[in-house]
């Protein structure tokens, strides 16, 4: 799973999809039994979960916008996560090269939302991945608030991480969720 040598009794959380090791309150225990759930498994380094936290990347079966839309979807009874997987390929590639907000431009469930200071929970935003900063970015969070976004970065793990609201280039709302 990783290059770490994880330790038995030691705690690790996620961050921006990385292994940040933190004894004190980590959300992940290691341990030397497989399969015990929302743990590591000290000898393979698995990550036995359930639920948002720990999921591998995977192109366009569990990626950015595949985990947003399904986290929208539990929240809301929506089909994005469906919808999302049933986006014919070529669509999908112009999205992805030419950035994920002509996906979003073209939703009729989604406007844009101008005013960067009018941030509200189940708000998607187009954010910063790497050195794209701009709209050719292909990547997406979803504000669940707190200050939290859910994401999945490029071939690392879903996490859930403070909303940085400096990544921030563009932010979507649904027309359903706008009051």
């Amino acid at each position: 799973m990783s290059d770490i040598e994880f330790e038995v009794g030691q705690r690790w959380d996620i961050v921006e999809g990385e292994w940040v090791q933190n004894d004190e309150s980590g959300q992940f225990e290691v341990v030397d039994q497989p399969h015990v759930i929302d743990t590591i498994h000290a000898e393979t380094g698995n990550l036995t979960h359930r639920g948002w936290v720990g999921r591998k990347w995977s192109f366009r079966k569990e990626d950015c916008i595949s985990i947003c839309a399904e986290y929208f979807d539990e929240a809301h009874g929506t089909q994005y996560c469906q919808e999302y997987m049933n986006v014919p390929g070529p669509k999908y590639r112009e999205c992805v090269l030419g950035g994920i907000n002509k996906y979003f431009d073209s939703h009729p469930d989604f406007f844009i939302v101008e005013d960067h200071n009018d941030i509200r929970q189940y708000d998607l935003f187009v954010y910063q991945l790497f050195d794209i900063d701009d709209l050719r970015s292909p990547h997406v969070a979803l504000n669940i608030g707190d200050d939290k976004v859910i994401t999945m970065l490029p071939f690392k793990l879903s996490s859930i991480d403070p909303l940085e609201r400096d990544k921030i280039i563009r932010i979507y709302r649904n027309v359903r969720y706008a009051d």
